[in-house]
């Protein structure tokens, strides 16, 4: 598989100069305690198995260097588009006195998917989140590097139980780890799970 690592530096001399990114890893949104397989990461640089980033990336660079700018513009679209559709769902949340209410979440279930997040995101409507979907149990570990709008986060285990809820600051750096083993995080603009009267012990509905 191509990725930026393999580029011949004698025929793109400059990439690495001028797009420090695809020589470097991607940006994720989360790791697993202890040092799990997909996002191994430190506070002054990370280690990420996925490479889809950079390879798209690395496309893009092409691209825009080596094709007419209308369509090129056009290629670029299409790929970013690619990158960032998710599937959407209605989530149904209980809270522990019986209300419940309907969050509208995008569903990220890959490792790209999940390692993008919101990042980038500029506006994030109330009522809607995005669920991170893991394959088992485990510690996690979210960060807010290139997230620019302020969210709350529910860890949540295998049997649809909130475990934990905590605010994230825009871009802060600074961990906000689950202090249990959790299946699911759910991202919300912050401060929604007060609004909806939602808390440690609610339930989510749907199975994922």
């Amino acid at each position: 598989m191509f990725t930026a690592g393999m580029v011949p530096a004698a025929v793109f001399p400059n990439l690495r100069q001028s797009f420090p990114a695809v020589a470097a890893n991607p940006c994720c949104r989360f790791a697993r305690l202890p040092d799990g397989d997909s996002c191994k990461r430190s506070y002054d640089g990370f280690a990420a198995a996925d490479r889809t980033a950079p390879r798209l990336l690395f496309w893009r660079t092409i691209i825009v260097r080596f094709t007419p700018v209308p369509l090129a513009a056009y290629v670029v679209c299409i790929l970013s588009c690619a990158a960032s559709a998710l599937e959407k769902r209605d989530l149904t949340i209980t809270a522990p006195e019986g209300k419940s209410v309907t969050l509208r979440v995008e569903v990220a279930r890959t490792e790209a998917e999940r390692s993008r997040g919101f990042m980038g995101r500029k506006r994030i409507p109330d009522g809607t989140g995005m669920i991170f979907v893991f394959e088992r149990d485990e510690r996690l570990r979210f960060w807010m590097k290139d997230t620019p709008v302020p969210l709350s986060i529910a860890y949540i285990d295998s049997a649809g139980a909130v475990r934990e809820i905590y605010d994230m600051t825009p871009f802060s750096l600074a961990p906000v780890t689950s202090a249990v083993s959790v299946r699911y995080a759910l991202e919300v603009p912050q401060g929604w799970f007060a609004r909806a009267g939602i808390r440690v012990g609610a339930q989510i509905a749907a199975v994922f």
